[in-house]
């Protein structure tokens, strides 16, 4: 069975919500029969042009893990 992450970000307050973006990339990834990481990766708040994305981070060393 294959395993994913659900990375999400957003970029101002009006962005549409981590929370809504997981939803959403939970549903397609039980459609697809994946299992998924319990961890959320979530940056809020956080500009695409950014560098310092901690969740973005954070999910990059997992990878890295294994």
């Amino acid at each position: 069975m294959k395993r994913c992450a659900i990375y999400t970000r957003t970029a101002t307050p009006d962005s549409y919500p981590c929370e809504s973006q997981r939803e959403v990339c939970m549903v397609f990834a039980e459609r697809q029969g994946w299992a998924i990481l319990v961890e959320q990766f979530d940056d809020p708040l956080c500009s695409g042009i950014a560098g310092d994305r901690a969740a973005l981070s954070r999910l990059l060393e997992r990878v890295r893990a294994g």
